[in-house]
């Protein structure tokens, strides 16, 4: 079990997963996927998708509020740059890490991890298939047995 203000969880993952849409092309996929980790003792949430990616010279300056990469994508791409800054402090205000990796044209995945109480978990992954128009997403969970 953790032990989560399930606002800020849901806020962690709406963020995260609006960016992985929002930077997907159109019949792109973005997965979700949540696991527990019992040897870390934490529950582990990963967001991939196979968007635009992110340069690696870039990567140290996604968590920093109002900071948005490309002007030429934050013309394209609306937002305020502060979204990956409020899911890193809100990430470690429960006590856990927050990372990404990237590779420019293949996409992302951005991982977080939260402190466990003792209680088993089931693993779950979403997928989600952005439509042919993009304005939606398509998806299907599916579940696993207990970790």
């Amino acid at each position: 079990m953790i032990v989560a203000d399930p606002r800020r969880l849901k806020q962690i993952l709406v963020n995260l997963l609006n960016n992985a849409v929002k930077f997907t092309p159109q019949n792109g996929r973005v997965k979700l996927e949540v696991q527990e980790d019992a040897k870390a003792g934490e529950l582990q949430f990963t967001v991939t998708d196979n968007g635009i990616g992110i340069a690696p010279e870039n990567l140290q300056k996604l968590f920093k509020p109002f900071v948005q990469l490309d002007s030429s994508l934050s013309r394209q791409y609306e937002g305020t740059g502060l979204g990956l800054s409020l899911v890193k402090k809100m990430v470690e205000l429960h006590g856990g890490r927050v990372g990404v990796e990237s590779e420019l044209g293949r996409g992302s995945s951005f991982h977080f991890s939260i402190p466990l109480r003792d209680m088993p978990l089931v693993r779950e992954e979403i997928s989600l298939t952005k439509d042919g128009k993009g304005k939606g997403a398509t998806g299907q969970t599916r579940k696993t047995g207990a970790s």
